[in-house]
């Protein structure tokens, strides 16, 4: 009853959360300067730009506009995009599951890395092998994303040719799989399309690895500095005491410990590169909501521009419940 009290509190706190940045968005949306029909009707007369304005509402006072949105918005109607005409849902749902396949391995290869990385160094602390790591970790996160992926296309697709054309999810021949869930690799597995399965994987390790080694850095030191924490604590000398083995000390007491804090960060690590990574798709051609936002932010697009922040909102407060969910199953004590 404990938890579920407490889950519900997380709930309703995520979507107190999600409303207050949505408020937020809009006003600033709103007030800032520029007309979003100016950024297209270059030649267009002042009558003609008037009327135009008109029929997208601009002319209503604020009150109105935002009463109208949130209106819309409790109807799953989140408004027609000012720069492509069809409806910011639509452009948002064709295109964020590019995202959050590239968000997924990039997070999922950065935990397969930094997690051993972590708990090595805090084992070896003060030794050659931590000061190594520590040097990894800095040398990742001082590395900028777009000249990682310059690079890596330089050397890997450029010099040695192994690596995938920076040219989206695909080879221009290839046919994408039906689709079931919009992530290519598991709509191909789930069809049975070997073939482009093995093309799906091959197009995500470039962008996949550039956003990894990016957000290594954050992962390697919250384990190594949670792990730290929990090696000195009185149960793991008693545990040694009783004469249990050191990997089960370290792997099975030490680390379950400190999978709470290190699942909240890799929660905000995957909610910071399914909405942060909008250079990484426009350098490999990545169809993902990151495209969508730099397209809407440059020519002013307000309703792209608040469906973008929506779906970020979603993203990390979603994440967030999610990671309060697991604590659960990974941390008895919240369960009691």
């Amino acid at each position: 009853m404990r938890f579920a009290a407490y889950l519900g509190k997380r709930t309703l706190a995520s979507v107190l959360a999600v409303l207050g940045a949505l408020c937020l968005i809009f006003f600033v949306a709103h007030v800032l300067p520029g007309n979003p029909v100016l950024s297209r009707a270059t030649n267009t007369s002042t009558d003609t730009i008037h009327q135009i304005e008109d029929q997208l509402g601009l002319h209503k006072p604020l009150g109105t506009q935002f009463r109208e949105y949130f209106t819309g918005l409790a109807h799953g109607d989140l408004g027609d995009s000012y720069v492509t005409g069809r409806s910011v849902g639509s452009d948002l749902a064709a295109r964020a599951p590019a995202s959050i396949e590239l968000a997924l391995y990039a997070t999922l290869l950065a935990l397969l890395v930094s997690i051993p990385l972590g708990v090595y160094a805090a084992v070896r602390h003060g030794r050659a092998a931590d000061r190594v790591a520590r040097a990894i970790s800095s040398l990742a996160v001082s590395m900028p994303s777009f000249w990682l992926a310059l690079l890596l296309i330089y050397v890997f697709y450029f010099r040695l040719q192994v690596g995938a054309a920076p040219l989206g999810r695909l080879d221009a021949t290839a046919t994408p799989p039906p689709h079931v869930t919009g992530l290519y690799t598991v709509d191909s597995l789930l069809h049975g399309r070997w073939g482009t399965f093995a093309n799906a994987a091959w197009h995500l390790v470039l962008p996949a690895v550039t956003l990894a080694i990016v957000v290594i850095a954050p992962l390697v030191r919250i384990t190594r500095a949670t792990m730290l924490e929990v090696l000195n604590q009185p149960f793991i000398t008693c545990g040694r005491a009783l004469g249990l083995s050191e990997r089960h000390v370290i792997m099975r007491d030490a680390l379950q410990n400190s999978l709470v804090s290190i699942l909240t960060v890799a929660g905000l690590v995957f909610g910071y590169l399914v909405s942060g990574s909008v250079l990484v798709e426009q350098i490999f051609a990545w169809p993902g909501i990151g495209q969508f936002a730099f397209t809407a932010l440059t020519n002013n697009d307000l309703q792209g521009i608040e469906g973008f922040v929506l779906v970020v909102a979603v993203t990390y407060v979603g994440v967030n419940w999610l990671v309060d969910l697991l604590y659960g199953v990974i941390d008895p004590r919240v369960r009691a």
